[in-house]
């Protein structure tokens, strides 16, 4: 038995920001190239994207183990290894284990990003609030890295990755007990 694809080459000479666009689409997976001597390419607003996606995804955390594995693999296909050596090492800890026997819920809210162009280097400021049965955490976290660009997949479509990335402060900055009804 044959299956036949529909393929699509997309050929745009504008795609709204003013820079050439190519792509090829088969079913529905796409992968997008720009000019490859466009060296201004989504260190704008397309740069905010992985910069704003990848914290929320590494620290917003259900007690859900499917919802856990979910973010984490979509976030490693947006961080380079220091990114995986990071999740490796908060899981042989126990980590993740320890929100789902807790039923802690990890959430982030971010302040603000500061971005160097030149230097394609990104510092994260953020709050982390951790909900547990006993009581409510909130702790300061700033991040930083740099952006490489990289082709564009399904998977990572800005075409950017998050190398060198670290975690710079992570501490308790509140905290309150829940009340017990």
């Amino acid at each position: 038995m044959y299956h036949h694809q529909r393929i699509k080459y997309l050929d745009c000479s504008d795609n709204g920001d003013g820079r050439a666009e190519k792509g090829v689409c088969a079913g529905r997976k796409c992968t997008y190239t720009r000019n490859p001597h466009d060296d201004g390419r989504n260190t704008g607003r397309g740069g905010q994207e992985p910069r704003r996606n990848v914290p929320p995804l590494l620290f917003t955390l259900a007690p859900d183990d499917k919802y856990i594995r979910y973010t984490m693999e979509k976030a490693m296909y947006l961080v380079d290894e220091t990114g995986l050596a990071q999740y490796n090492t908060l899981k042989e800890k126990g980590f993740y284990s320890n929100i789902l026997g807790t039923s802690a819920v990890f959430s982030i809210f971010c302040d603000s990003i500061s971005f160097d162009k030149k230097n394609m280097e990104f510092t994260y400021y953020g709050r982390q609030r951790i909900e547990r049965r006993s009581n409510i955490l909130m702790r300061e976290l700033v991040t930083a890295g740099q952006l490489k660009r990289v082709p564009r997949t399904d998977n990572n479509p800005h075409g950017l990755l998050i190398v060198n990335w670290r975690t710079l402060l992570n501490k308790d900055i509140e905290q309150k007990t829940k009340s017990n009804y």
